[in-house]
């Protein structure tokens, strides 16, 4: 029987160029996992604050930092809580450090008493689009002149209404995938591999190959 002696070392004991090697071999180790959640939750609150009720099982992103990086989203819109969510600025509890370049949602309060009583019904949702890269928003505007026979111009503020809502579900969108590109690429990044190597109970062979046992 002849018996093979095989040094291994964890990763802090590598020498410079060992760890680099290791470093290199598992850039991608921290997402093959779904890495996404905490971003996906963070996500959904942040929706829901203004008023946008988000279905996760149906909810994408990927291509990061490439052309043809994208994300996309399901959900139904509450219009007359995205009025009253975007004016609160209530999505600041959930990413205040955030710029979010949401409208102004300023409606003339007569249109939002006339859906509040609903004799203007407004209902939006949000799909993917384009290979899960992009969203396509569907509103639907439904009233009758001898329901609002004191209100002219209707139509134009309807219009604007329906503008502002397919801004801020852009925006959202927008949103999703610059989260989950910046937390995509910290995981690849050098420092972050390096953090999970250290703390992982993985063995290497003396210039940086992952000992496989």
């Amino acid at each position: 029987m002849q018996v093979q002696t095989i040094h291994t070392y964890p990763f802090v004991e590598l020498d410079e160029r060992a760890q680099k090697r290791a470093i290199k071999d598992h850039t991608y180790c921290s997402v093959c996992y779904e890495w996404w959640t905490f971003q996906y939750s963070q996500f959904k609150d942040l929706a829901d604050s203004v008023g946008v009720t988000v279905d996760l099982q149906r909810t994408y992103g990927g291509g990061y930092g490439s052309q043809s990086g994208g994300s996309s989203y399901t959900a139904t819109v509450d219009v007359l809580a995205m009025i009253q969510g975007v004016q609160d600025r209530a999505w600041e509890a959930w990413a205040d450090s955030v710029a979010l370049d949401f409208p102004a949602m300023k409606v003339d309060r007569r249109v939002i008493r006339l859906i509040q009583s609903s004799r203007i019904t407004v209902s939006a949702n949000v799909s993917p689009s384009h290979r899960n890269s992009a969203i396509t928003i569907y509103i639907n505007c439904v009233y009758g002149y001898n329901l609002c026979p004191e209100y002219g111009n209707i139509d134009a503020v309807l219009c604007n209404l329906v503008d502002q809502i397919e801004e801020v579900c852009r925006e959202l969108n927008h949103y999703l995938y610059w989260s989950l590109e910046q937390e995509y690429e910290y995981l690849i990044s050098e420092d972050s591999v390096r953090d999970t190597l250290m703390s992982d109970d993985m063995l290497f062979l003396e210039d940086g190959r992952e000992f496989l046992y």
